[in-house]
């Protein structure tokens, strides 16, 4: 599973965490249960699928999926990532005005 999110960007458009494994009816269950919403990516079997009510949102996750696996890559070269805390990502996500930009798509 992902470590989480990298940037307040990444909240909005492809959520805090994406899926990772093969996307059955129970271990989709058992993230949205664990994170309290179903995943905007999807990361299965070598393939990354972005996720979303309209083409739009679906293309934003899946190009900050991308943004986000280079951001891993390159940032191996500097000691890796330094994740958003649980306190900034709880912020982020039950913000008004992130919510607010998030349903502008």
């Amino acid at each position: 599973m992902s470590q989480g999110p990298i940037s307040p960007d990444h909240v909005v458009y492809a959520k805090s965490y994406i899926f990772t494994g093969k996307p059955d009816e129970q271990a989709l269950a058992d993230f949205q249960q664990k994170y309290g919403y179903l995943p905007n990516v999807i990361a299965w079997d070598n393939m990354v699928f972005g996720i979303g009510t309209t083409e739009t949102k679906a293309s934003l996750a899946l190009e900050f999926a991308r943004d986000g696996a280079l951001v891993m890559q390159l940032a191996k070269a500097f000691g890796g990532i330094e994740y958003l805390s649980d306190l900034s990502r709880d912020f982020i996500e039950n913000w008004e005005v992130e919510s607010y930009r998030s349903k502008q798509l």
